[in-house]
Parts: structure tokens; C-alpha cells; sequence
């Protein structure tokens, strides 16, 4: 083989190696869902945070509610397993919103750790929609609660959303 050529082969080598070494590191931050809906955690990582769900979902539904009722409330915690803090965001996904009177779904997200939450405000009715952005600390876990209420206006007649019906999925993302 002659110069010329093994030049060619060592700049193929190099080449197919960056490639790799880069793909490698993409993959590693690319967010990922494990687990199944049947497990008691479905577990979603970022680089180096990691969702636990409470019940096993990030589903969040209803059935039939009625004014004043508390229809749904989902508790989860955001890890980071990592060595450095993280900024990321607690969005919800694929959101569903048939009520007539939108502004009467509301939502509160509280956080128990040193993280900020979100007073009540009127659930979305597009995806996706973030809910909160926290930065977290290396070995650190944030613990939320997410709770949906159907308010009890009594000087208005809410008749417009009965069989109405909403739902999303809580998720994070990394900033």
C-alpha cells in the first residue's frame, strides 16, 4: 500500500470514530421512556434526571366530574443522579380540553422541596405547555403534586360542560 493510500484509510479511521464518539454523546441526552404502564414506575431520563411517576403514569384523565370537585392529582418526583445541576422544565403533553368554559378547569403544582411550583391557573387547552421551570442540584430530588379542580361558581350556570372532558401527560425536558 503507498502513502496516498494509507492516508486515506488513517482519515477514514478518524472519520468513523468522531462519528461514533459524537453519536454516543447525542444519545446519552436524548430523552428516553423505560418502563411499562403496568410497572409501578415509568421512568423518564434527560442526561441526568430521571421522572418517577406515583401511580406508574404521567397520564392525567377524568371521567365524569361535577362543579367543585377535585378530579384528578398526580404526585411525581424529578431526581438528578448526576454530578452537576440541571435546569429543566415540567411540561404536559398531549392535552385535551373540551369544556366550554375553559377558564373553570384549573390547576395547582406544588413542589415539597426547595423548588418552585405554580399557584392555581387555568388548566391549557394547547401542548405542549410548560407548567414550571426549577433548577436541580447534583443527588437531589424535587417532589411535585399536580391537582386539577373543576370550580364551583354558583352565580353561573356550568350545565355547557357537562360530558366535557380533558387530559394531558406530565413529562420534563431539559433546558
Amino acid at each position: 500500500m503507498d502513502k496516498r493510500a494509507r492516508q486515506i484509510v488513517f482519515i477514514l479511521g478518524i472519520s468513523i470514530i468522531i462519528i461514533l464518539l459524537i453519536s454516543l454523546t447525542f444519545a446519552y441526552f436524548v430523552p428516553s421512556i423505560s418502563g411499562t404502564p403496568s410497572s409501578n414506575n415509568i421512568t423518564g431520563t434527560s442526561g441526568d434526571l430521571v421522572l418517577e411517576y406515583g401511580d406508574g403514569s404521567g397520564n392525567v384523565t377524568t371521567g365524569e366530574f361535577y362543579p367543585g370537585d377535585t378530579i384528578a392529582t398526580k404526585t411525581f418526583t424529578v431526581k438528578n443522579t448526576g454530578n452537576g445541576s440541571i435546569s429543566y422544565s415540567v411540561v404536559l403533553e398531549n392535552v385535551t380540553n373540551t369544556l366550554t368554559r375553559k377558564s373553570d378547569l384549573v390547576y395547582t403544582l406544588s413542589c415539597s422541596s426547595s423548588c418552585s411550583g405554580k399557584s392555581e391557573t387555568t388548566f391549557p387547552s394547547s401542548s405542549p405547555t410548560t407548567l414550571v421551570t426549577n433548577t436541580i442540584s447534583a443527588n437531589t430530588t424535587h417532589s411535585y403534586t399536580f391537582t386539577v379542580k373543576y370550580k364551583n361558581l354558583t352565580a353561573v350556570d356550568q350545565v355547557a360542560d357537562s360530558g366535557a372532558y380533558f387530559g394531558g401527560k406530565i413529562n420534563i425536558k431539559s433546558n
